[in-house]
């Protein structure tokens, strides 16, 4: 896993994680009290299971399609496309194909 990445220098987001066969790969970008940003590639019909966050997570497509589930409800992001899913909100993540995306909780 690479490290942070460096402050002050220009980079593109879904080019700062790579996808790994049969995966999920994760990078940190940066962490402060009370908020952390994350960039996650799924290989396809990869998933995080059903859990919380303490705060609130948006959630923004890099590539790919995915699919988020708040409690009962489902939703599919496309390549720029986001959504905010509240805290303590059950919910998961499911790569319908290769999928890239920043997740920041705050």
């Amino acid at each position: 896993m690479k490290g942070l990445i460096e402050k002050s220098n220009v980079f593109s987001l879904k080019d700062e994680v790579e996808y790994v066969e049969n995966g999920i790969e994760t990078r940190l970008i940066n962490f402060s009290k009370g908020c952390t940003a994350t960039l996650i590639a799924f290989d396809k019909d990869q998933e995080i299971g059903t859990h919380t966050a303490k705060g609130d997570a948006f959630v923004t497509c890099l590539e790919g399609k995915g699919e988020i589930q708040i409690n009962d409800d489902s939703y599919v992001l496309n390549s720029g496309e986001s959504i905010i899913i509240p805290a303590l909100e059950p919910h998961s993540v499911k790569a319908l194909e290769k999928y890239k995306m920043l997740l920041v909780v705050m």
